[in-house]
């Protein structure tokens, strides 16, 4: 990834569907917002970068399910501990987008909800309720033929999990492929 005045190239799927249905939010979700987190960026592109930040309540409830069974694909923990930490994490989001960090200076990559950007109401039933979503797909997952499955290949060394731990953005960065020279980037399952 360049740090400069604009982003480096790089093309996936996501990218040119994005294209392919509106040109105007392509360009502000990878070349309008950039440097928006810094401090001296123009206020339009602070806000640009603000804005495509934000997240709704039931994606951000659909990422935790996702980046909580690639931890615990990585790392077998004890499932009511793995369970506890990815409450407290989303917790700690919840306070922090509530208090409106992701507003402050410097502050600009907290994570922050749409609905608190937006001053929409998000009473505790409905927070509650987003978390006990979360919690039944865990559950879900623990229970699972798919967990047993798993849990056997890992001991037989039969087992291969290649999505990154984290939705870390570099962690995706593909270099070498068939299609040219610029980095493509991919988040596969397991």
């Amino acid at each position: 990834m360049a740090i400069g005045p604009h982003p480096e190239f790089s093309w996936s799927h996501s990218r040119d569907g994005l294209f392919q249905r509106c040109e105007r939010k392509y360009y502000f979700q990878y070349y309008g917002k950039w440097g928006g987190w810094s401090k001296t960026a123009s206020p339009r592109r602070q806000t640009t970068y603000l804005l495509t930040q934000l997240t709704g309540l039931s994606a951000w409830a659909g990422s935790a399910v996702h980046e909580s069974i690639a931890l615990y694909l990585h790392t077998a923990p004890n499932p009511s501990r793995w369970m506890e930490e990815t409450r407290n994490k989303m917790r700690r989001q919840y306070l922090n987008s509530l208090r409106r960090v992701f507003q402050q200076p410097g502050k600009a990559k907290t994570f922050g909800l749409e609905e608190h950007h937006y001053d929409h109401d998000l009473t505790d039933e409905v927070v509650r309720g987003a978390w006990q979503k979360v919690e039944s797909c865990l559950q879900a997952f623990t229970h699972s033929p798919i967990a047993t499955q798993i849990k056997k290949a890992q001991e037989a060394g039969r087992y291969v999990y290649i999505e990154p731990p984290t939705s870390d953005f570099l962690e995706m960065r593909v270099n070498t492929h068939p299609f040219g020279d610029f980095p493509v980037y991919a988040q596969p399952d397991v």
